[in-house]
């Protein structure tokens, strides 16, 4: 295996095998924010404004910026802070476990329920709150099987 491919494997992000099934395929941030590896993560273009890069800082598995290091939740949690409406995120943030955004604690389930407030389109969204066993979303009622269709 040539250097270049270790180099990529060694920086690619690890997931346990519940994440691996839950992690949505499409890229986080498609606004054309520079993507962040572990070993990047000191640029900076990371600043208490730009969502896109906490987005991509997280989804790499987090890394240390101007002193701090910063778990994938906490890029996730700075990213909403910075832009509330990134459904993407939200989504991240509940495969994550779910986090504090803004000086509010949301679960999973409730930021599932926000990802799909923002974006209600998203079937990776859709799917686990199904699994998380439905909600409201947008002033309407979905139980697990109304969330599968």
């Amino acid at each position: 295996m040539g250097k270049a491919m270790e180099d990529m494997r060694a920086s690619a992000p690890s997931f346990s095998p519940k994440e691996k099934s839950e992690v949505d395929p499409l890229q986080v941030g498609k606004g054309g924010g520079k993507k962040y590896t572990k070993k990047e993560s000191t640029e900076p273009e990371i600043g208490s404004g730009n969502a896109n890069a906490w987005a991509n800082l997280g989804h790499a598995g987090g890394g240390r910026v101007k002193g701090v290091n910063y778990d994938k939740k906490s890029c996730y949690e700075r990213a909403l802070e910075c832009d509330d409406k990134f459904a993407k995120v939200w989504y991240l943030l509940g495969i994550a476990g779910g986090g504090s955004v803004k000086g509010v604690a949301y679960d999973k389930k409730s930021c599932y329920t926000r990802a799909l407030e923002c974006d209600n389109k998203d079937a990776n969204a859709w799917a686990n709150l199904g699994n998380a066993g439905g909600g409201r979303v947008k002033g309407a009622n979905y139980d697990k099987k109304g969330c599968y269709t």
